[in-house]
């Protein structure tokens, strides 16, 4: 057999994950691939595991290096596959049955895009999700969001094995963070996307520092944005582009056009690439937008969002569905371990049929009576009460989450108890 895909699963020490994560490769939709386990300097355990799984399943390949270096293992599986196109895999992760056949398809009909990702949830060990992270999609917004931090998680990529070898693969130098640099370096000459399906799940070992890089890897990284802006051109690249970019920050000066301002700047990002002046305009006006409260805000939501969960599960609401397929709930599944109830999906009776945030997008009148709904939106929570009074005369129950007046405490307290639970699976 001769893969379409090759799988790069480099492992460190990761006895008690690693098949859970070569099953989810093995149960993918697209068969024709081969999983090269690269044993990265393993300890007796996890080699055991990766010889075991090898004997049971005949597309595996192990390789062993004595000396642990993941971009170096990274080279070493690149190299030796056989496929046109390597996928990445970490060992203590999953993902989706379709990742596969997705990101190959999206590269056939992409042949300018050099890498694909996706969107990712983020669970912890005991499987409770604590968020799902939607990245830019686009090249043209990937190209000049590089430029302030990492757009793409490093499991779920797929890359075309070609492109790897002629950029010289990983820069070994790069003990961490090396996949940014990656990202950096290939963006300057290839296109990089990502799909707006969750098709992979990214594992949270420690719940204390959930966000928080290492200071080595933060050392590097600062490293590698400190080269990007230098490399990159001082001015727009046309007078139209820099008379768009100047009345953008004369707009963001003036309370009514702020908002505006930031999407005509990335308007000029996506056409025109990063320059200095593009983006320190992009940044300025971004902080005009906000204005120097915006973290406050932040820290009130979330605040909000842990007590409104709290309230919730003290009446016995352990599964509820999210009203509002905009940016609003998108924020609520990012911060879900604050929210801390299980996410049956998504409703909304303007974008029934799409799709948000790895959820199929229902009517809210489909819902059963019983059933738990939470609005999303911090604009229109006052309209979308109003507009949910027959959902609540049939029986379903509809939370505000920053509403809460008495007829709704009266609602919470006369819900069917359930027993507690410590956390949602």
């Amino acid at each position: 057999m001769i893969p379409r895909i090759s799988v790069a699963l480099p492992v460190f020490s990761a006895a008690g994950t690693l098949r859970r994560a070569v099953d989810s490769i093995r149960h993918q939709t697209v068969t024709e691939l081969e999983i090269l386990i690269v044993l990265n300097g393993s300890d007796g355990a996890t080699r055991e595991v990766a010889h075991r799984a090898a004997q049971e399943e005949s597309r595996i390949r192990v390789i062993e290096l004595s000396t642990p270096s993941l971009p170096a293992a990274l080279n070493v599986a690149i190299r030796e596959a056989k496929a046109g196109l390597v996928a990445r895999m970490d060992a203590d992760d999953e993902c989706a049955p379709s990742r596969f056949e997705r990101q190959e398809k999206f590269l056939q009909e992409n042949p300018k895009v050099a890498v694909v990702g996706t969107a990712f949830q983020r669970c912890f060990t005991d499987g409770a999700l604590c968020g799902v992270v939607m990245p830019p999609l686009l090249p043209e917004d990937i190209r000049w969001r590089l430029q302030l931090g990492n757009t793409m998680s490093h499991g779920s990529v797929m890359m075309r094995r070609d492109v790897l070898l002629t950029e010289r693969g990983y820069d070994e130098t790069c003990l961490k963070a090396q996949d940014f640099e990656l990202w950096l370096r290939l963006s300057a000459r290839h296109d990089i996307a990502n799909l707006p399906e969750v098709l992979y799940t990214y594992t949270v070992h420690d719940r204390a520092s959930l966000g928080v890089p290492s200071e080595a890897q933060s050392v590097v990284v600062a490293d590698h944005l400190l080269g990007a802006w230098t490399r990159l051109r001082p001015a727009a690249s046309s007078d139209a582009d820099r008379r768009a970019i100047a009345g953008a920050l004369v707009e963001a000066q003036l309370g009514g056009g702020r908002s505006r301002a930031v999407s005509r700047i990335e308007d000029v990002l996506r056409a025109d690439g990063p320059s200095r002046e593009s983006l320190m305009a992009w940044l300025y006006a971004t902080s005009q937008a906000h204005g120097a409260s915006i973290p406050v805000v932040d820290i009130c939501k979330q605040s909000r969002l842990r007590e409104r969960g709290r309230e919730l599960r003290a009446v016995g609401v352990r599964r509820l569905w999210l009203w509002g397929a905009g940016r609003h709930t998108q924020w609520v599944l990012e911060h879900a371990a604050d929210l801390n109830i299980k996410v049956e999906g998504i409703v909304d009776d303007a974008h029934a049929g799409g799709s948000r945030c790895g959820f199929t997008i229902v009517n809210p009148g489909t819902l059963p009576a019983g059933s738990h709904v939470l609005l999303s939106s911090d604009r229109y929570e006052e309209e979308m009460w109003a507009r949910s009074g027959a959902l609540r005369a049939r029986g379903v129950f509809v939370h505000g989450l920053y509403r809460a007046d008495r007829a709704d405490a009266d609602e919470m307290r006369a819900l069917p108890r359930e027993p507690a639970i410590e956390r949602v699976a």
